[in-house]
């Protein structure tokens, strides 16, 4: 028997959706953007100069500095939204903690590249 769900509960997992699918578009986009400079840095291999190729790799962490942070702005606004919808010590909100941590943890190491 399926289990019956509250509007509230329903209006998250209708927000937590697209919110959701926004992070799918931004990983993909991050997954595109270090292809491009495995690429670039192929290609420069046998032609660039030192500059080309530490230019190009700068533009890439950049960008992936970016995105990473709208990752990190996305998954916080799923956490204030959970804990709206399902108090601050439940499951989902624990569970979207450490995933918070995980994507401010990537943006560090992003930093520190």
């Amino acid at each position: 028997m399926a289990k019956k769900r509250t509007e509230a509960e329903v209006t998250f997992i209708a927000n937590d959706d697209g919110l959701k699918s926004t992070l799918k578009e931004i990983s993909a986009e991050l997954t595109k953007n270090r292809a491009e400079l495995k690429l670039e840095q192929a290609q420069l291999q046998q032609t660039g100069s030192e500059s080309d190729k530490l230019g190009s790799k700068l533009s890439s962490l950049e960008k992936q500095y970016e995105l990473q942070s709208q990752k990190v702005e996305v998954t916080s606004q799923r956490l204030a939204n959970a804990k709206k919808y399902y108090g601050e010590n439940s499951t989902e909100v624990q569970k979207l903690e450490r995933e918070l941590i995980n994507q401010q943890t990537a943006q560090q190491r992003l930093s520190n590249e």
